[in-house]
């Protein structure tokens, strides 16, 4: 309890003057003063803090936005992969249940050497689901090179059957040399792969290596037809490399 300076009567902290003897209450005037420096050192406080805040939420909600958009992308992500692997497994079932019946259409269309059937046949039907590199169990392991060997062949004889009119951008000067790269690939595709050893066993079975040489005639007669290449050179083509062959195909087709 503070006393008056002048009269020494109690005097309370809100007490503007004294009510005795009607001095002024100093301690009164200071506490005031005190007062009003705390509550504007507290609103300045507090206008930072707010102002803190606000700022933290203008990124915290882009943030958690985006936190929750990247967990959905990764859920989607997972989601579509385990479908797309369900989806796998359901055709390769029903591919199984077919595959006495593809096994019968495949050997008809390489018993009359149409092998660009056989190649629809594979990247269409989706068989490659039963005849994985190595893997000895599925349906239609056996034919895997046979598979790849007919892919090749369509490309190549898809250019060679254009060469006679030279149709298509394939031959215009711009484009002729990446069309002789491309066939270069799928010949020496066509005439070496039965050198590579990751094929399953079946694959290289006396009838799947018959088969595939058939192939390998026909792709030479096209080449003697269409290409002007001589028995002599085609001969030579599982000898060389891709980019001697690749030399060779330009040299004939820029001439033609």
């Amino acid at each position: 309890m503070m006393k008056c300076p002048k009269c020494g009567a109690n005097l309370g902290l809100e007490d503007k003057y004294c009510p005795y003897c009607g001095n002024a209450n100093p301690f009164a005037k200071q506490h005031q003063a005190e007062m009003q420096h705390y509550k504007s050192e507290f609103e300045k406080t507090q206008a930072l803090v707010e102002k803190r805040a606000n700022r933290f939420a203008r990124f915290a909600v882009p943030l958690t936005i985006l936190g929750i958009a990247l967990i959905l992308l990764a859920v989607s992500v997972v989601f579509n992969a385990a479908s797309g692997d369900i989806g796998r497994k359901l055709r390769a079932s029903k591919l199984t249940s077919q595959s006495e019946a593809l096994r019968a259409q495949i050997d008809n269309a390489l018993d009359n050497g149409d092998y660009s059937l056989v190649s629809i046949l594979y990247h269409e039907q989706d068989l490659y689901l039963l005849s994985s590199s190595g893997e000895e169990k599925l349906p239609l392991s056996d034919y895997e090179m046979i598979f790849r060997a007919c892919s090749s062949y369509e490309n190549a004889a898809d250019i060679l059957a254009d060469l006679p009119g030279r149709s298509g951008f394939r031959f215009s000067p711009e484009h002729i040399s990446d069309t002789c790269e491309f066939l270069a690939e799928d010949l020496v595709k066509i005439y070496t792969i039965d050198k590579d050893s990751w094929y399953s066993e079946g694959s290289y079975a006396p009838e799947k290596l018959e088969q595939l040489h058939a192939l390998q005639d026909q792709m030479s007669a096209l080449l003697l037809t269409y290409a002007g290449f001589t028995k002599e050179e085609v001969l030579q083509i599982p000898d060389l490399s891709e980019a001697k062959l690749r030399e060779m195909l330009e040299e004939r087709l820029c001439k033609r």
